[in-house]
């Protein structure tokens, strides 16, 4: 019984390793510096993997309100959510591809935010 509980743990752990090397962002996660002007929006074309998770975090220097918009090539929508500009947006990738992530600055001042994925 012992060599069945083995082949168990290895397949475990093999299944374990493929899915987190495949999550998310095609490639792995990405972190970029953009500087959004003030009543703007800037916008990346991000791939990611199907049924896996999309996550966009965006983290600012407290300068002005933002809002984060996370966009599928079938026009589905996720709103981000948080407070001031340390705000997320997350959705379910049903059928893998690029989706667009566009940060938006709300306030009056321009603000470097720092755009982290999955």
């Amino acid at each position: 019984m012992n060599w069945l509980k083995s082949i168990a743990i290895a397949f475990v752990l093999v299944a374990a390793m493929t899915a987190s090397a495949e999550a998310g962002r095609v490639g792995g996660p990405m972190t970029v510096t953009v500087t959004v002007p003030a009543g703007q929006s800037v916008y990346y074309d991000v791939p990611f993997n199907a049924n896996e998770l999309a996550t966009a975090n965006v983290r600012g220097t407290g300068r002005s309100m933002v809002q984060v918009n996370l966009y599928d090539a079938d026009g589905n929508v996720a709103i981000g959510h948080g407070n001031w500009d340390r705000v997320s947006a997350s959705m379910n990738v049903y059928r893998g591809g690029s989706f667009r992530i566009e940060i938006v600055n709300i306030g009056p001042q321009d603000n470097t935010v720092v755009l982290m994925t999955n």
